[in-house]
C-alpha cells in the first residue's frame, strides 16, 4: 500500500481525532472571506483612504481594514496552533511508522497527505460559511448606514485572496509538518505522549513574589493611567506575565502543600486537583493570548463605538478571537486528557466506580473553566467600569460584552465534559 493509500485510510478510521483541527480551519477560513470581504467591498471601506508614505510612521491605513487584516493573521496562526496540538497527537503514529522502515521523507508525506485532504474538505465548507456570514453581515451595516447595495454582492478579489491565504497556510503547513518529523526520534516520539512531568526550564529564576507583584501592578497602572483605550495595553501585558509566572510556577507549589496537607484525605479533590494544576501549566499560553487578546479587543470596541462600521468589525474580531481560542482550549484539554486513561483506569481497579471518576472529571473540567474565566475577568471589569465610569458606556452594553465572554467558556465546559466522559471514562469496561 502507498504513502497516499494508507494516510487517507488511517484518517479515514481515526477522522474524529481531527475534528477540531478541521474544525478550526474550517472557521478561520469562512472569517478570513469575511474579513477580506470588508477589505475589498467598496460599500465597506472606510471614509479615509488609505494613503502611502515614504517611510512606515508616515503610511496611513484605514482603521477596520487594518484591523480586518490583523484578525486574518489572528486566523492564520490559530491554525498553527491547531497544527501543532494536532501533530502531537500524531507521534504515536509517526514513531509506528518509523519502526515500520518508513523514511522521514515518506513519514513527511503521510502527515501532509492528510493535512491537504482536511484542507480540501474545509476549503469550500469555509468559503460556504463564509458567505453565509458576508450576507448577515451586510445585512446589519447596510441597513444602519442606509446603504442600498446587493446583500450578495462579494468582490471576487475576495475569493482570491482567501484562496491564496489557504494557499499560503498550506505551504507553511508543509514546513512546519517537515520540520517536526525531522525534530523527532523514535524514542522522542514514543515518549511525546506519556510525558506528564512539568519541568521548570526558567533560565532565569525570579522569586514567586515577583509574578504576583506584576499581577498586581497592572490592574493599580489601570486605575493610575489616564483614561485613554492604549492606556490598558501596557497594564495588561504586565499583568499576563505575572499570570503566566502564577499559573506555572507558583499555583504547581501551592497544589502540592495542599496535597501534603488539607487534601490528603480528600479521595476527590486529591486526584482533581493534580489533574487541574497539570493542565493549567500545559495550557499557559492559551491562557495568556486569551487575557491578552481579550483586554486589547476590548479596548478596540470602545475607542470605536462612535463609528458604526469600524464597531461592528471589532464587535466580529472580538467574537472570532473568543471562538477560536476557545476551540484550541478545548482541543489542548482533551488532549491532556487522553493521557489520564490509564490513571482512571487504575482508580477504577482500585474501587473507585464509573460515578465517582465522572465527579472527579466534572470537578477538574469546571475548575479548570473557572480559572480561565477569572484571570481575565478582573482586567475585563475593571476595564469595562473605568470606560462606564469616564465615558458613560450603557450597563447593558457591558452586559453584553461580558455575555461574549461567558457563553463560549460556558459552552466549552459542557462540551468538554461529555468528550473527556466518552473518551477516557465511558471506555472503561465495568460498572
Amino acid at each position: 500500500m502507498g504513502t497516499f493509500k494508507f494516510s487517507m485510510t488511517i484518517l479515514k478510521k481515526e477522522f474524529k481525532k481531527s475534528i477540531i483541527f478541521g474544525l478550526t480551519m474550517l472557521f478561520s477560513i469562512s472569517m478570513s472571506l469575511v474579513f477580506f470581504d470588508i477589505i475589498n467591498n467598496p460599500h465597506l471601506q472606510d471614509t479615509v483612504k488609505a494613503n502611502g508614505g515614504t517611510t512606515f510612521a508616515t503610511m496611513q491605513l484605514p482603521f477596520a481594514s487594518s484591523l480586518s487584516f490583523v484578525i486574518i493573521l489572528f486566523c492564520g496562526f490559530m491554525i498553527f496552533f491547531a497544527n501543532n496540538f494536532y501533530l502531537s497527537k500524531k507521534t504515536g503514529e509517526i514513531a509506528i511508522l518509523s519502526m515500520s522502515g518508513l523514511s522521514s521523507f515518506q513519514s513527511t508525506l503521510y502527515l501532509i497527505y492528510q493535512t491537504f485532504a482536511l484542507i480540501l474538505i474545509a476549503l469550500p465548507l469555509g468559503i460556504l460559511l463564509g458567505q453565509g456570514l458576508t450576507i448577515i453581515m451586510h445585512y446589519w451595516i447596510y441597513d444602519y448606514l442606509n446603504i442600498h447595495a446587493s446583500l450578495f454582492y462579494t468582490p471576487v478579489m475576495t475569493y482570491i485572496q482567501t484562496v491564496i491565504f489557504v494557499l499560503v497556510m498550506m505551504f507553511l503547513l508543509c514546513v512546519l509538518e517537515s520540520g517536526f518529523i525531522y525534530r523527532h526520534d523514535i524514542q522522542s516520539l514514543l515518549m511525546e505522549n506519556k510525558e506528564m512531568e512539568f519541568k521548570d526550564r526558567r533560565i532565569i529564576k525570579f522569586p514567586y513574589v515577583v509574578y504576583g507583584i506584576c499581577y498586581i501592578g497592572g490592574i493599580v497602572m489601570m486605575f493610575t493611567e489616564p483614561h485613554q483605550s492604549t492606556s490598558y495595553i501596557v497594564p495588561t501585558f504586565l499583568g499576563i506575565y505575572g499570570a503566566i509566572g502564577l499559573l506555572r510556577y507558583v499555583l504547581a507549589k501551592f497544589i502540592r502543600k495542599l496535597k501534603e496537607g488539607p487534601l490528603l484525605t480528600k479521595k476527590y479533590a486529591l486526584i482533581y486537583t493534580s489533574n487541574l494544576c497539570q493542565s493549567i501549566q500545559q495550557a499557559y499560553l492559551l491562557v495568556a493570548l486569551l487575557v491578552g487578546s481579550i483586554t486589547s479587543m476590548m479596548t478596540i470596541i470602545m475607542s470605536c463605538r462612535n463609528s458604526y462600521r469600524e464597531f461592528v468589525v471589532a464587535i466580529m474580531g472580538y467574537v472570532v478571537v473568543i471562538v477560536l481560542l476557545t476551540v484550541s482550549v478545548i482541543y489542548k484539554f482533551l488532549m491532556e486528557a487522553q493521557m489520564r486513561k490509564g490513571l482512571f483506569y487504575n482508580l477504577w481497579k482500585v474501587g473507585y466506580t464509573k460515578c465517582e471518576l465522572k465527579k472527579i472529571a466534572r470537578n477538574e473540567v469546571v475548575y479548570f473553566y473557572l480559572s480561565l474565566f477569572l484571570i481575565p475577568f478582573v482586567y475585563i471589569v475593571i476595564i469595562l467600569g473605568r470606560f462606564v465610569y469616564f465615558d458613560h458606556i450603557s450597563l447593558w452594553f457591558v452586559l453584553m460584552m461580558t455575555l461574549f465572554y461567558m457563553i463560549p467558556l460556558i459552552l466549552s465546559t459542557i462540551f468538554t465534559y461529555i468528550q473527556y466522559k466518552k473518551s477516557v471514562i465511558d471506555t472503561i469496561q465495568g460498572r
